[in-house]
């Protein structure tokens, strides 16, 4: 498994999705992290609550800034995708963000972070735009996840052909300690990596160090 990510991630994960390739995610493989959404929106409550902005990053068809801005509605809420076939908020890639330093309060990457050609810069870029005391979340497949969590997540997709690529992507995925080496590496030193209980995803907090008191 391991030499299969090494030859496949530059080539295969590394790309955004475009026309049909889009379309195919957006229905039948984006509906198996439903979820996740509103788990999200209830494990960050307490940041969604007291924050102003929230970044969906790698946003694809924009479930999950829909789910949670209809929780929190004070929240402004910006999905960023370099797809052309979506229709984000901005469209732009991940290693260039069009935002100013320090303007995001919640950051959230779902399933994104593997598409990206230069993850460390992509994840440098996220630490400048995190503001002092806000929180990103990175979640990713994970590919030692457990049968039962990898059949759930197969399980929830219409087609036999969408279970077979999610298990060929799950395969050419590095292992979860490539995501921790690319955040240390971007500046972030306050990490916590955890598995999630339901999905074959693993989570990985990255908080922004409070600023100086003034």
């Amino acid at each position: 498994m391991r030499l299969l990510s090494r030859l496949l991630d530059p080539f295969y994960l590394r790309t955004p999705f475009e026309r049909a390739r889009a379309r195919r995610y957006a229905a039948e493989q984006r509906p198996a992290f439903g979820d996740l959404d509103l788990r999200l929106s209830e494990v960050l409550a307490t940041d969604l609550g007291r924050a102003r902005t929230l970044l969906d990053l790698g946003s694809g068809p924009g479930h999950l800034a829909d789910v949670i801005t209809a929780r929190h509605p004070h929240l402004l809420a910006v999905s960023l995708d370099p797809s052309r076939t979506y229709r984000p908020t901005l469209r732009a890639r991940a290693e260039a963000l069009p935002l100013a330093d320090a303007t995001i309060d919640v950051a959230i990457l779902l399933s994104s972070l593997r598409h990206v050609q230069d993850r460390v810069v992509a994840l440098r870029e996220l630490a400048r735009v995190v503001r002092s005391g806000g929180v990103a979340v990175v979640l990713e497949l994970d590919p030692d996840a457990d049968a039962a969590r990898r059949a759930r997540h197969a399980g929830a997709m219409p087609t036999r052909v969408a279970r077979a690529s999610f298990h060929f992507g799950l395969a050419a995925c590095p292992p979860t300690s490539t995501w921790t080496a690319a955040a240390r590496a971007a500046g972030w030193t306050d990490l916590r990596l955890h598995p999630d209980p339901l999905q074959p995803i693993s989570w990985l907090w990255l908080r922004a160090p409070p600023g100086p008191s003034p």
